[in-house]
């Protein structure tokens, strides 16, 4: 066996806007890319290598900066198995669309099944998919905006049905939160499909034209098929059909697919075992007889599982600087760290149990996010602080919105005078209780939190002595289930992630709309629904950019959401492996190319 340099790489901080999809712990990103405006920078095509093509070999990390797309390559041998971690299990639900199915191990879990019309690259470019795709879509028309897709007559799903505009249906009737579609699909977001005005179908179903009801400037990434419209047996056309297809999807383990694997068996939160789709489609076949992703959460565990061969590699959502050192002096092992502000963490409010606004903002001045930023994290891998909901710090659309509050930064004066003004007593810490002005104690503040995250939970201990020197009992609340938690409220402030791409514009509307599945916290403000509408429709992106940076501005002046950091990505790798590289840009992180792994050819 080949050894190669064992090394943890620190990725380069990226000029990119975090868009937000799922949920997620941490993230990042490579290069120094500028935010998406009109029309995608375009690459190879996924899916394109010939069936049975070597891949260039360029074993190892250390050369993502340069190479990102392509580094971590190497010829692949027939058969064998690669066993990947997701660390963190999900809610046992399967229909990525609902809330409660919205997290990134869910996301991660299931990814090699969908059929997608293109993604974000490694290197933050956008690629249209032509393993679905017959040729490149067209915008036809800009007023209205129409868009055109034709798929290839070889795209079909694991029972032969060809993928058609029936499952560009399913997804706009699932996520446009129109009733008239469907009844009750509960969508985490109709920010893109709630723009659409019609969906129609021509070539027997295999062009596929949509047409928005507003501009959008970032259209490329917004549409495709996800769900079989089929397989459920309901009449999707009905809208009580499609509440049925729905449930459906949410409730069972998927035995259909529309990608390169299929599902033989899924332990939820134990096991998922996937296996080369016989269907498959693409011009780039696995290699792989089995495709194991093991749910382990004990992050002490994966080195010595990874020196024995019981698993391959991860991508997790966290890690420890502890853990970032053993993974560096590791044999047979390749390892690399960093951050681009696409995934970034974050303290919301309930502000249906914590309505005191005062109240709030004295909580988010007491919190010392600099001082946890330090004790969490060592001096080898320290993520960026940031003050904005969407952009980070190195982009160039950044205004720190949080200057001249006070929020984050520990100043228990400051947080006194606040509740002083706003009638508070008993501020005063060593061991005071707060009161309130109607001269009710003020209960306990239940912190939620990931409980497998540990960077969280010391994060949430920390806040605990913070707020004690305001008289404020706060209450560590771990959950194993963060999208329920979050869909519930079941919680007074809570520690999160979201997980984007470099798309930017729907994401306000996501998180904020007083009608969005995803704003959790139930945040009803006029002027930033307002703004996170018009946002979506600019035909100038600097227009775009004006209305969500003062949305930002209001959501943290209502002291609701309180960005901290861009989260830090980790991943690693055994070097019997190939073609599994990290992509800060994506969700699925270095799941993102699973047709391509493989056991390196000797």
């Amino acid at each position: 066996m080949v050894r190669s340099d064992r090394k943890t790489i620190r990725r380069g901080f990226a000029v990119v806007a975090a868009a937000a999809l799922v949920l997620a712990a941490c993230g990042g990103g490579d290069d120094d890319t500028s935010p998406a405006t009109s029309a995608p920078a375009t690459t190879e095509a996924p899916g394109t290598t010939e069936p049975g093509a070597d891949f260039p070999s360029s074993p190892g990390l250390a050369d993502c900066d340069t190479n990102p797309t392509g580094c971590n390559s190497g010829p692949r041998a027939e058969g064998g198995t690669v066993t990947f971690i997701v660390d963190q299990g999900h809610d046992a639900v399967f229909n990525i669309n609902r809330p409660d199915g919205g997290s990134v191990y869910l996301l991660q879990a299931i990814e090699g099944i969908f059929p997608m019309v293109g993604e974000f690259t490694p290197a933050g470019a956008w690629s249209w998919n032509y393993d679905l795709l017959a040729d490149e879509p067209q915008l036809i028309s800009e007023d209205p905006m129409t868009i055109v897709y034709n798929i290839r007559d070889e795209a079909v799903w694991s029972d032969g049905v060809p993928i058609s505009v029936d499952d560009f249906l399913w997804n706009w009737y699932h996520n446009s939160g129109d009733e008239t579609l469907c009844t009750a699909c509960l969508p985490r977001s109709t920010a893109a499909w709630g723009n659409v005005a019609s969906v129609e179908g021509s070539n027997n179903g295999k062009t596929v034209t949509i047409t928005l009801k507003n501009t959008d400037p970032e259209w490329y990434a917004r549409y495709g098929p996800s769900y079989p419209a089929h397989w459920s047996g309901d009449d999707i056309s009905d809208p009580d059909g499609m509440t049925a297809s729905s449930d459906y999807f949410h409730a069972n383990v998927p035995d259909w697919s529309g990608g390169p694997y299929l599902v033989q068996s899924w332990d939820v939160n134990e096991r998922l075992v996937m296996v080369p789709n016989p269907n498959w489609y693409g011009a780039t076949k696995p290699t792989l007889d089995t495709l194991v992703k093991e749910f382990v959460t004990d992050r002490a565990s994966w080195l010595p599982a990874l020196q024995n061969r019981e698993i391959d590699g991860g991508s997790p959502a966290s890690f420890t600087p502890e853990l970032l050192e053993e993974f560096s002096r590791a044999q047979n092992v390749y390892s690399a760290v960093g951050s681009g502000g696409a995934v970034w963490e974050h303290i919301d409010f309930n502000l249906v149990r914590v309505t005191d606004k005062a109240l709030r903002q004295a909580i988010f001045t007491a919190i010392d996010v600099q001082d946890a930023q330090s004790r969490i994290f060592s001096a080898a891998a320290i993520p960026p602080l940031r003050g904005h909901h969407i952009f980070s710090s190195a982009s160039p659309n950044y205004v720190d919105n949080t200057a001249g509050t006070g929020f984050g930064s520990g100043d228990a004066a400051a947080a006194r005078a606040i509740l002083e003004a706003a009638g508070y007593t008993g501020f005063e810490g060593n061991g005071s209780t707060l009161t309130a002005p109607d001269g009710t104690a003020v209960p306990p503040i239940e912190f939620s939190f990931l409980a497998a995250n540990q960077n969280r939970a010391i994060f949430v201990e920390l806040s605990q002595s913070y707020l004690a020197d305001i008289g404020i009992n706060l209450v560590p609340s771990p959950t194993d289930a963060l999208g329920t938690t979050l869909t519930e409220g079941s919680y007074d402030l809570i520690i999160f992630g979201w997980s984007g791409s470099p798309v930017f514009t729907q994401a306000p509307y996501q998180y904020w709309h007083s009608e969005s599945g995803s704003n959790f916290g139930k945040f009803s403000n006029a002027d930033v629904d307002r703004l996170v509408d018009e946002a979506r429709s600019q035909a100038n992106i600097a227009d775009s950019v004006s209305m969500i940076n003062q949305a930002s501005k209001i959501v943290i002046d209502e002291a609701y959401v309180l960005p901290m950091w861009d989260a830090l990505n980790f991943m690693f790798v055994h070097d019997s492996v190939a073609n599994i590289r990290d992509n800060h840009f994506s969700s699925l992180r270095a799941f993102h190319n699973m047709r391509q792994w493989g056991i390196l050819a000797q």
